[in-house]
């Protein structure tokens, strides 16, 4: 049986690519329970995904603020000590991505990202630059798993979603994905994720599997 081999693999980055720890921002003030109450007083991830479609963050300010006063001190923070919740690479990414790329494989990059906060990523985990290019939400103004934001990660890359693999954490985004036809894989570790693409075509046998 043949095996269709895609031309491209597209990183979700947050808890994928990125170490992301965003109850870290609130050190040494605050710590992680506090930061756990926090979201769910505020219910802070809803909020935050209009930080991820490109809410500029000095109206987000003020929007939290006439809705949580007493809580604005803890978005001031997320904020200011944003570099603080990037810890590196996710681990065994770094050695897959560039086995990828030794192999000749294009990867890119399509994260739900707040735009003026993107950078931080890019300063502190060099794995990002090796991509190809990143589709950014907050740049975007769209966000996964909204159809459009596939739509433009494959015509950002110029490819067919058959041709696709994207790799993301989230089961809501991976269903996005795949209603559109791109071969979506759930994130859960990248010895798993070796195993998936490996078995797309896309990385070699480990040395012990190789025939002699």
């Amino acid at each position: 049986m043949t095996i269709h081999t895609p031309g491209i693999v597209v990183f979700d980055l947050g808890q994928v690519l990125v170490d992301w720890h965003p109850e870290a921002t609130q050190e040494p003030v605050a710590d992680a329970g506090e930061w756990k109450a926090f979201v769910a007083r505020t219910d802070f991830w809803a909020f935050n995904q209009r930080l991820d479609a490109g809410l500029p963050l000095g109206r987000a300010r003020q929007w939290f603020a006439e809705r949580y006063p007493g809580d604005v001190d803890f978005l001031d923070r997320y904020v200011a000590n944003y570099p603080a919740s990037i810890r590196g690479t996710v681990a065994g990414m770094d050695r897959l991505v560039a086995d990828l790329l030794d192999g000749g494989v294009r990867i890119g990059g399509l994260s739900n990202w707040p735009g003026e906060l993107f950078h931080h990523a890019v300063d502190l985990v060099p794995v990002v630059s090796r991509l190809e290019d990143v589709v950014v939400s907050g740049f975007e103004g769209m966000r996964k798993p909204e159809a459009r934001i596939y739509r433009l990660m494959l015509e950002r890359f110029g490819t067919r979603p058959e041709d696709t693999v994207f790799v993301d954490d989230s089961a809501d985004n991976i269903e996005g994905a795949a209603a559109l036809g791109i071969d979506a894989i759930l994130f859960t570790g990248s010895e798993a994720l070796r195993q998936a693409l490996r078995h797309r075509g896309l990385m070699g046998a480990p040395p012990g599997d190789r025939a002699q």
